[in-house]
């Protein structure tokens, strides 16, 4: 079956949909914080990748962390977990598993650190969206865009991406050995996970 491109440039209609949402979907009013989530997910920030949808997470089940790769080195996502462990820990609960989730064909794994950073200090004019503002340099220097091991094939690249990011919570002295944590490949074409030992 074929995939269906969206190619309207009709604004979406969120106050629309959330009211829909607000009065049909959503079952539980007056939901109490971390009444069921003890579960993080952290993952790509790429909207085909859904961990909420492939996991058949439920309402409030998880807490889905996401930035460009699904990276753990990230210092907001320590921060995050950690902020959780502790709000949730005041209230006599505790997360106990965070799962990992890479997947395939993510533009993350296409450009080195070096080559994001030339792309901005190039500042393009006819760039998508055209350049950016002044001092955007300046900032970008500031960032770690954690880029991805070279070298092998592109599922070659995503075990080992993914080995290393488990490796790096696993080893973090602000999560608890209690913490399951796993890692996880999820095709995007298949639409099957693959649970990566690590």
């Amino acid at each position: 079956m074929a995939e269906t491109v969206l190619t309207t440039n009709e604004p979406h209609d969120y106050a629309g949909a959330n009211h829909h949402y607000a009065e049909h979907v959503f079952p539980v009013r007056n939901p109490v914080a971390g009444s069921r989530s003890r579960c993080v997910v952290v993952t790509c920030s790429d909207p085909r990748c859904s961990p909420e949808h492939f996991f058949k997470l439920k309402e409030q089940e998880a807490t889905v962390i996401r930035n460009e790769g699904g990276r753990t080195a990230d210092p907001a996502v320590i921060r995050t977990v950690v902020l959780l462990s502790l709000l949730m820990g005041s209230a006599g609960q505790a997360i106990n598993e965070v799962l990992v989730v890479h997947h395939t064909d993510c533009v993350a794994y296409a450009f080195s650190n070096e080559e994001l950073m030339e792309m901005i200090a190039k500042n393009d004019d006819a760039a998508p969206g055209g350049p950016f503002k002044a001092g955007a340099l300046t900032w970008a220097e500031g960032l770690n865009f954690m880029g991805v091991p070279t070298g092998g094939s592109e599922y070659e690249r995503l075990v080992r991406c993914v080995k290393q990011d488990v490796k790096f919570l696993r080893s973090h002295p602000l999560l608890k050995p209690s913490i399951h944590i796993s890692g996880w490949i999820y095709d995007i074409k298949t639409r099957h996970a693959e649970k990566i030992e690590s």
